[in-house]
């Protein structure tokens, strides 16, 4: 996989360009202290082992107190002028987005867009689970 030198991706959680890999390098979000974490991309409303909210409530969190989770309140940097947020990042919406749920029982590891793990970002308008309107 060819990823451009000084590419960006955003963290899910805050919006922010941050990372240096595409999702799922488990890498931290210098600003809100999200792990980058693929199987909380795909599935938003899972806590996990990595971040122990979900990427639903670690959203809220952020607003409220400026990191993913609570615990990690006032741990993280604030957002410099030279931060810039993904273009069309938005916070999670359950009205509009058609997020999966994980269902006991079934092996997911096969499943996930290993070549391309951008189209798990519900915000654009490549996200793999898209509905048409």
């Amino acid at each position: 996989m060819y990823v451009e030198m000084n590419k960006r991706f955003p963290c899910p959680c805050c919006g922010y360009l941050v990372f240096s890999r595409e999702p799922g390098s488990c890498q931290p979000c210098p600003i809100c202290l999200w792990q980058d974490d693929l199987a909380q991309l795909r599935f938003p409303l899972m806590p996990n082992v990595t971040n122990q909210v979900s990427l639903e409530k670690a959203q809220k969190n952020f607003i409220h107190v400026g990191a993913a989770e609570k615990k990690h309140t006032g741990m993280g940097r604030k957002p410099t002028d030279m931060d810039v947020r993904e273009e069309d990042w938005r916070l999670l919406d359950l009205q509009k987005d058609n997020v999966e749920k994980p269902q006991r029982g079934i092996n997911y590891a096969d499943s996930y867009p290993i070549y391309d793990t951008t189209v798990l970002y519900y915000w654009r308008e490549t996200y793999w689970r898209k509905l048409n309107s």
